[in-house]
């Protein structure tokens, strides 16, 4: 019998800027923490490639994540001593992946 491969998540290294604020390249890749933050969520996701060039790169983040939860996408949790900081349990960014990948499916069969 073959032993079931465990494979770790990991997390994109974050975004590496030149003097002058252009992207050139990421940092090192680590493991996926169980909660993220939000920029962990956005390197997980590559969302910060997307919202780099954003004249507020933060605030849209932010409001990518937000419409997420707002269309019950992604579920987040307010942990920690204050619980005022959203985390979101990898498990549950996983499945907005697969929601996300499920609803492009869907689009793209209804444009044949």
């Amino acid at each position: 019998m073959t032993p079931a491969v465990q494979i770790t998540p990991m997390l994109p290294g974050p975004l590496v800027r030149d003097e002058a604020g252009k992207v050139v390249g990421r940092g090192p890749a680590e493991p996926a923490p169980f909660l993220l933050t939000a920029d962990e969520v956005s390197r997980f996701l590559r969302i910060d490639e997307d919202v780099a060039t954003a004249q507020n790169p933060d605030n849209a983040l932010y409001q990518r994540l937000r419409d997420y939860r707002r269309r019950n996408l992604l579920r987040g949790t307010r942990a920690g001593e204050c619980g005022k900081n959203v985390r979101y349990p990898l498990p549950e960014v996983l499945g907005l992946l697969e929601r996300l990948t499920e609803g492009n499916s869907q689009h793209a069969r209804g444009r044949r």
